[in-house]
């Protein structure tokens, strides 16, 4: 049995969204260094947003 099916589904949702937070948190430090105008940011955003859905 593997460490992840050992957890209840709500410690594995805690995990996920911990996980997608910690991820997107630095997002926001690369907006600022990135020189992109709005519409750019927005459109990679988007891309890549509905890329993790996939």
């Amino acid at each position: 049995m593997s460490r992840w099916s050992a957890l209840s589904h709500r410690q594995q949702g805690l995990l996920l969204t911990g996980g997608g937070a910690i991820i997107m948190a630095p997002d926001a430090l690369l907006i600022k260094v990135t020189d992109l105008p709005d519409a750019e940011i927005l459109m990679w955003r988007g891309f890549l947003s509905a890329l993790g859905f996939c």
